[in-house]
Order: C-alpha cells, then sequence, then structure tokens
C-alpha cells in the first residue's frame, strides 16, 4: 500500500492511495460508511480506540471476529455488512502495522 502526502487520488481521511487496487477502495469506502465516525480519520481514534497499527496488535482472525461480534463497546457488524466486506475491511486493517 502506498502513502500519499497530496496526491488527488489520496483518501483525506487516512491519507492513503488507493490506486487501482479494489481491496483498498472497498475499504477506504467502507471505513469512511462504517468505522471512521468512532475511529476518527486517519486510523487515529475518538470513541474507538486507534487502528494505525491494529494489525500489529490483533490477528487477523481478531480482527474479524471484533468487527463481526463487536465486544468491549464496539458494536457487532455482522447485520451492517456482509461476510466479503468484513473480509476486505479485516485484510486492509490487518495490513495496518
Amino acid at each position: 500500500m502506498i502513502l500519499a502526502g497530496c496526491s488527488q487520488d489520496a483518501d483525506p481521511e487516512t491519507k492513503e492511495e488507493p490506486g487501482s487496487d479494489p481491496l483498498v477502495r472497498t475499504a477506504l469506502t467502507l471505513y469512511k460508511q462504517q468505522c471512521a465516525s468512532c475511529h476518527g480519520g486517519g486510523l487515529k481514534g475518538r470513541v474507538g480506540p486507534n487502528l494505525r497499527r491494529i494489525g500489529a496488535r490483533m490477528s487477523q482472525e481478531e480482527i474479524a471476529a471484533k468487527i463481526t461480534d463487536g465486544g468491549g463497546g464496539m458494536p457487532a457488524f455482522k447485520q451492517e455488512l456482509s461476510t466479503d466486506e468484513i473480509g476486505m475491511l479485516t485484510e486492509w486493517l490487518a495490513a495496518k502495522r
């Protein structure tokens, strides 16, 4: 994944360059729609914790379980997101090391 400083295609919330990778594009959209209100722009945290290095703290399976089932103040998203959407978001977040 490429981080961008001034690119027109960079996501203003995460400063991430989505390029042509459909996983990154979808994950950024899902993040903005479902996660940013609690986890903040740029993954920096607000009500929810900072996610900038979540892949270093949690395994991909743990991230998927947290998104799916919630817990510890986080709501479950198994009714709002499809299994594929949870998988894409999980893969993207797990790469944040």
